[in-house]
């Protein structure tokens, strides 16, 4: 649940974009789109606190401080101040949104690193695979239900009040789940990983003193740690190629699914045909991320991953071609935005 919040308030800006940019940027589409890149920056940062402390303080203390993050960012946002308010509340409401965006991309950085890890250290070598999809069922889930609750609201509330107050409902009700996600993660387990490490980190330092507290030659057992940097130099082509595949998936994700929606609505196609869209690439990546993970766990991730990256590089710019040709016919969009985008996205998951 707590995945699928994070995913649900990451994306949600972008399917409401096109009020935001209204409230906040002067209708102003790349002002509201920085907004929402600037998340971008704060995530490595995230990701590395959060995963230092996840080192440190335990994995189930990071995940609740991450989800905790992003519920405050999310909820935070609802309740801005916009330059309908006047020219300072307008300012003030900017930099907060800058803020909160941070403070999401921040929070989100920090979810997946221990997410991830969390799920590596508790799940079955054998069954890693199957394990790690239950990852992006989880986050594009959020997306799916972010997506949803924009198009409902609007059609709910019609084209005026969304544009008057309506865009902040999404915003707002994100408090339920991610209240009953924090509630939940108080009563999740340590990773038995964490624990035996930490129990075994316990033991040396007991080793290393003798019984009147002076220092004792080091045992065999306090083997010295490589640094970060040394683990990094180490495993500098693993790493390398890592990064390129996460920004691959990751550009797929946010420019195919997000942004290509909003991209589409704005040329003329009615929102419910990008919702459509949404539902069928949403719906393929949840049903065929178990079996790709099966995939996975059967011939290896590099195969797999392989795949992914050349099916992604041959076809992403002339399936976006075909798009930008023809942005309103949901015969194009549908198959395209939604089951291309779709099947590349599931393919990728292995990153």
């Amino acid at each position: 649940l707590g995945n699928l919040v994070e995913g649900y308030d990451f994306a949600l800006y972008g399917y409401l974009e096109r009020f935001l940019e209204d409230k906040f940027f002067h209708g102003s589409a790349v002002g509201a789109w920085l907004g929402f890149g600037v998340t971008f920056f704060a995530r490595p940062i995230g990701g590395a606190a959060f995963g230092a402390l996840a080192d440190r303080l335990g994995r189930k203390m990071a995940v609740n401080l991450t989800i905790v993050g992003m519920l405050l960012g999310t909820c935070g946002q609802g309740c801005l101040p916009t330059y309908d308010d006047g020219k300072a509340a307008g300012h003030i409401g900017l930099v907060l949104l800058v803020a909160l965006r941070l403070l999401q991309g921040m929070s989100a950085g920090g979810e997946i690193v221990t997410v991830v890890t969390y799920v590596a250290e508790s799940g079955r070598v054998e069954s890693l695979g199957r394990a790690m999809a239950l990852i992006p069922i989880t986050g594009v889930s959020g997306f799916l239900l972010a997506k949803s609750a924009a198009y409902l609201t609007e059609e709910g509330l019609g084209e005026d009040a969304m544009r008057d107050w309506g865009w902040r409902l999404p915003f707002l009700i994100a408090f339920v789940p991610g209240a009953v996600a924090v509630w939940g993660r108080r009563f999740m387990p340590e990773s038995k990983a964490f624990v035996q490490h930490q129990a075994t980190m316990a033991a040396i330092a007991a080793e290393q003193q003798e019984p009147h507290g002076e220092a004792a030659e080091a045992p065999a057992s306090a083997m010295p740690q490589p640094s970060a940097w040394q683990s990094v130099m180490s495993n500098k082509i693993s790493i390398a190629l890592a990064i390129a595949g996460v920004s691959a998936h990751g550009v797929l994700l946010y420019s195919g699914f997000v942004w290509t929606n909003t991209y589409v609505v704005k040329r003329g196609m009615s929102p419910a045909g990008a919702m459509a869209a949404s539902l069928c690439g949403r719906m393929l990546t949840i049903i065929f991320a178990i079996p790709t993970g099966w995939l996975i766990d059967r011939q290896g991730v590099a195969w797999v991953l392989l795949a992914a990256s050349a099916a992604q590089a041959a076809l992403g710019l002339p399936l976006f071609a075909a798009i930008e040709a023809n942005p309103t016919s949901l015969a194009v969009v549908l198959p395209i935005a939604g089951l291309a985008y779709g099947a590349l996205y599931v393919a990728g998951t292995s990153f």
